[in-house]
């Protein structure tokens, strides 16, 4: 399944428009981008770590990777067949193994024009227009280096499930019970309730682990648009001026020394 913001239309005109909207459809991972850079000559820079698909109609003329690459017919999902338009990169591709994981973030778009063969797939012979007959690539989540590269600018990353870091470390595991009546606990339900646009409360906080030399405090925020799993650390910045809560990464807070500190004895950590 396929998410996103960008660009929308019909496959068989391609994308026409913006208006902000969040959509989703569904596609299947035909393969790696080797088998695109085998064919082209090397444009594509690790195609091992991107994952690649086309946009069928249930044509096999315009089965892209039947076409141009001799993949086995795959003439898709019908009506809810999608691929990505221009302003859906960074958007997540999902997949369904009995949970809903993310295995890659949307990066490109393909049509013929990028191969010599001579075949066409494109169904109306445009190139890049998100039309049937194109294809779309991935940035492939599990990659190793993809990772790597992830967390070099996310280095407070948690896992939801801790247990596939290495490096974190639950130091207490806490059964979750009710919060008691604390200003800090107060506060901070309120500038999250902001920052998701909704009205909502802290229901309990309890295990604290140990990620990159900080400690995290995890709780759960429920709201009429349910719940969310919120992890809580102290800010890396000695000395700063941060406002009680700095927002990072939509349920990743840091909180200055003294709110973390205070938070921790509330709640007895």
């Amino acid at each position: 399944m396929q998410v996103g913001y960008g660009l929308t239309g019909h496959g068989s005109t391609g994308e026409a428009f913006i208006d902000e909207n969040k959509r989703w459809g569904l596609n299947s991972i035909d393969a790696t981008a080797e088998i695109m850079d085998a064919t082209d000559a090397g444009w594509l820079e690790n195609p091992a770590a991107q994952l690649v698909m086309d946009f069928d109609n249930g044509l096999a003329a315009d089965d892209a990777f039947a076409v141009h690459f001799g993949l086995a017919p795959n003439l898709g999902f019908g009506d809810d067949e999608v691929i990505g338009g221009h302003g859906d990169s960074g958007g997540p591709i999902f997949i369904d193994d009995g949970t809903w994981k993310i295995a890659g973030v949307h990066s490109w778009l393909s049509s013929d024009v990028d191969f010599t063969a001579g075949a066409v797939s494109d169904f109306d012979n445009v190139d890049f227009n998100s039309t049937c007959g194109e294809m779309s690539g991935m940035s492939r989540v599990s990659e190793a280096s993809t990772v790597d590269w992830i967390l070099t600018f996310v280095p407070d990353a948690i896992a939801e499930d801790v247990d596939v870091v290495d490096d974190v470390v639950c130091t207490d595991d806490l059964t979750m019970g009710l919060l008691p009546d604390a200003e800090i606990i107060d506060e901070l339900a309120e500038i999250l309730s902001v920052e998701l646009n909704t009205t909502g409360k802290f229901t309990d906080m309890g295990v604290v682990c140990e990620f990159e030399g900080r400690s995290w405090i995890l709780g759960h925020f429920a709201s009429d648009d349910g719940v969310v799993e919120v992890w809580m650390g102290p800010t890396p910045i000695p000395d700063s001026d941060l406002v009680p809560f700095d927002v990072k990464f939509a349920t990743y807070f840091y909180l200055d020394p003294q709110h973390f500190d205070s938070l921790m004895a509330t709640l007895s950590l």
